[in-house]
């Protein structure tokens, strides 16, 4: 809009001479803005309040002439920054930039003069607010796709004007960030339902603030994709850079982009960081530069690398398109994803996803990583609380996916479809991820505290052991479950895992009786007494917390999990951090030490393998140390099995007999450093199977073909060597058993053949060349830890 205002002369005929003398202020205009609104970051991610609005126009001055602006609000042209010097007019042209504005509730316009005149003019509108950039895949970009905003069961709340806009393109259509432009989202006309909900939580949370979010999302897509021209299936300029470029067309930026993006993109596992670290910010992880178009290979499948989010090289590479100064990262996942790890009759099978915990792990490490500190904001709080998928009338596969199917009524349900997503059926689904997608937007601007409830307290008996959270300033909210929040009854007991708080596994064994008690969770042993071994963890795997699909599911298992009643509107509570940091709610209970081992401390059987063998287990609870050499952790000496972590923290399994080389199929488990990890390893020769068993959850089922049928009885079994690695860390339990288990439960099968655990048999076994009493010889020197 443009307006000027002359000094009021009269429209009739008059000569030149006749004006000569008159005071006569030269008309000024002032240029469009981009878009009909904008939006401008106030850098609250940099703990900021402030911004530079870029104006312009044309002034009948001589040149030199002084150009003055404000900031005024437009619903009644009152003042809110004052008029300042911002330029000077040349060849009747005029630019510059009004300084530091901060946030303001409400729309402005920008009015200019030129100094000492009475003439002006007005552009507008103008909001001083955030702008955030979210990046992922599906599970963020339904929520910009009207193709999954049905209104039958998502519902439009009411909120605030102005409080949200979006810039983001038709994930249907041709039509891409320019042609869309700035979508205002309101409550009669909010664009999707999900944005409403976001909308809701902002304007409850952060009343008179606005934020526009840039669409970064594509279904179906890895960053491998985004950063690779020449891999169509995502293009880097028209699914994000042209989204960007639009929010700078009217001179602002975007404060911080939030990142959830862990679906296609997790399999790495413990590897995330490494193979990701390029992406983020041009280095490789060891802080060497990452050449533009260069190929990223770490051991997964190799992908190229044409534009980086931030160049941190400090070469300011124009394939970078952030600034460290001016944008910052905010993760905020991995978010929940539905996993399961028993079956009907109670047996285990595979189903808690690893790489979802260690990619989850690997994040934290970047958040924490100094080397990324000048772009890295305090990770938010994981999307757990809301519901993945819907129930479906059918049982059956049609083609790829299930039948449409979707009706209210449970008793028409049969099974459970597409859990790899927020429902599109329930205000519990994608609003409810939307929701809690808001408050990461918050917590990424800083504007509520940068503390994530986790479970960082502890209180340990013999009958029980308590959980809470405590933040810096010491205050403790209640902890509660939505189920309790919303005075709903439990589901029915008919499974062992049920109970009043879900998530929770005891030594890797799901919790039967976990409960909210004076605020705080209470965790009961599943049997006996808790002692200083007993590990207890919450959110392992997807942090899903169901065990029996899709029994779980339908008795909407979710809503028992943990979170915090914090004072955040809009939400029942936020959620509990997943996979809570074990050294803060460690058993204080009297244990039976571990021993630490420098690379030299072997175990070896001085018996042979009996004849017949067909099926051997081990254990091993072990925590390595933080080394980037190869790790043996044992198994048959002359590598008839060795069992070994490599130097990217994965286990690894080699495998001979007396035929030759047995092949053994890679892993995808890891063992952090630091991380007390209670690992099984069963191998039955008669099955042709290696079963593994991590923490607990069945992590690996590999094939194997063996040239005999029984292990070699001229053999024997060993721990912490293999091929001359030796062992870096502490060891809590090895134990051996010439059996074999198919679903990992080492209590049904009996004595061991040999167990030491912790310091208890200090001061272990003097190396005699043939042992004694029946227990194993030891070289090197076990320190006690």
């Amino acid at each position: 809009m443009e307006l000027a205002i002359g000094a009021g002369l009269s429209t009739c005929a008059a000569s030149p001479s006749a004006l000569s003398g008159l005071a006569y202020a030269p008309p000024i205009t002032i240029d469009a803005l981009a878009q009909p609104v904008i939006v401008f970051d106030s850098g609250a991610a940099r703990g900021e309040n402030t911004a530079d609005i870029p104006l312009s126009g044309q002034a009948n001055a001589p040149d030199g002439a002084e150009v003055q602006a404000r900031l005024v609000r437009t619903q009644d042209r009152g003042e809110v920054h004052p008029w300042v010097p911002i330029g000077a007019v040349e060849g009747g042209h005029w630019s510059g930039t009004y300084p530091g504005a901060m946030r303001h509730e409400g729309r402005l316009k920008a009015q200019v003069r030129v100094s000492g005149k009475a003439g002006t003019a007005e552009v507008g509108d103008i909001l001083i607010g955030h702008v955030v950039c979210l990046i992922g895949q599906s599970e963020d970009s339904r929520m910009f796709d009207p193709l999954f905003d049905d209104r039958r069961w998502q519902s439009v709340p009411q909120f605030d004007d102005d409080c949200l806009f979006v810039v983001t393109r038709d994930h249907r259509g041709p039509r891409g960030y320019a042609e869309l432009g700035v979508v205002p989202v309101r409550s009669g006309s909010p664009f999707t339902a999900a944005l409403a909900h976001i909308a809701k939580i902002l304007s409850s949370n952060a009343p008179g603030e606005t934020i526009l979010i840039v669409d970064g999302t594509m279904a179906g897509t890895s960053r491998t994709a985004l950063v690779d021209d020449t891999n169509y299936a995502r293009a880097w300029t028209a699914t994000l850079a042209e989204g960007v470029d639009l929010v700078r067309s009217w001179g602002s930026d975007v404060g911080v982009v939030m990142d959830s993006w862990t679906a296609a993109d997790s399999a790495p596992g413990d590897n995330f960081a490494t193979r990701f670290y390029p992406f983020y910010s041009g280095l490789r992880r060891d802080g060497s530069t990452f050449p533009a178009g260069g190929t990223m290979s770490d051991g997964g499948t190799d992908y190229r690398i044409d534009h980086f989010l931030w160049d941190l090289s400090g070469a300011d590479r124009p394939e970078a398109l952030f600034r460290s100064d001016v944008t910052k990262l905010a993760f905020h996942g991995p978010h929940r994803f539905e996993d399961f790890s028993m079956d009907s009759t109670g047996g285990y099978v595979p189903g808690l996803r690893d790489q979802k915990q260690d990619t989850r792990v690997s994040i934290r490490g970047m958040v924490t990583d100094p080397a990324l500190g000048p772009i890295m904001r305090p990770k938010g709080p994981e999307i757990v609380l809301y519901q993945n998928g819907s129930p479906t009338t059918v049982t059956e596969w049609v083609g790829t996916r299930y039948a449409d199917g979707f009706d209210p009524n449970p008793d028409t349900w049969r099974n459970w479809t597409d859990f790899a997503h927020p429902s599109t059926h329930s205000d519990d689904g994608l609003p409810a991820r939307a929701r809690h997608t808001a408050i990461a937007a918050l917590h990424a601007l800083g504007r509520v505290t940068d503390e994530v409830p986790r479970l960082n307290r502890a209180f340990w008996r013999s009958d029980y052991a308590e959980f809470w959270f405590e933040d810096s300033a010491g205050a403790m909210p209640r902890l509660s479950t939505t189920r309790l929040e919303r005075g709903l009854m439990p589901p029915e007991t008919t499974h062992p895992h049920r109970t009043q708080v879900a998530g929770f596994r005891i030594d890797g064994v799901p919790a039967q009786r976990v409960e909210i008690v004076g605020g705080r969770i209470r965790v009961y042993p599943n049997g006996g007494a808790f002692d200083g071994n007993t590990r207890i963890d919450y959110g392992l795997g997807g942090a899903s917390g169901l065990v029996v699909m899709p029994d779980d599911a339908f008795d909407s298992l979710w809503m028992d999990l943990p979170l915090a009643v914090n004072g955040v509107s809009g939400v029942d509570g936020v959620a509990i951090e997943p996979i809570p940091d074990a050294a803060e709610i460690a058993s204080t209970l009297a244990r039976d030490g571990q021993f630490g081992s420098d690379g030299s401390v072997v175990f070896r059987d001085p018996n042979l393998i009996p004849d017949g063998v067909s099926a051997i287990t081990w254990r091993w609870k072990i925590a390595p140390d933080a080394s980037s050499d190869t790790m043996d952790l044992g198994g048959i000496e002359a590598v008839r099995l060795n069992v070994q972590k490599v130097p990217n923290g994965k286990l690894r399994l080699l495998m001979m007999d007396a035929g030759g080389t047995v092949t053994v199929p890679s892993t995808s488990t890891y063992l952090p450093a630091g991380t007390l990890v209670d690992l099984i390893v069963s191998v039955d020769l008669a099955a042709g199977r290696i079963r593994v068993w991590k923490d607990g959850v069945f992590v690996e089922d590999l094939a194997i073909a063996p040239n005999v049928q029984s292990f070699e009885a001229n053999r024997a079994v060993h721990f912490l060597t293999g091929s001359g690695n030796g062992w870096i860390g502490a060891v809590d339990c090895l134990a051996v058993w010439f059996k074999g288990t198919a679903d990992g439960e080492i209590d049904g099968l009996g004595a061991p053949r040999w167990q030491v655990r912790g310091t208890a048999n200090a001061p272990y076994y003097a190396e005699s060349g043939t042992g004694s009493g029946g227990t194993w010889l030891v070289n090197g020197a076990p320190t006690a830890r």
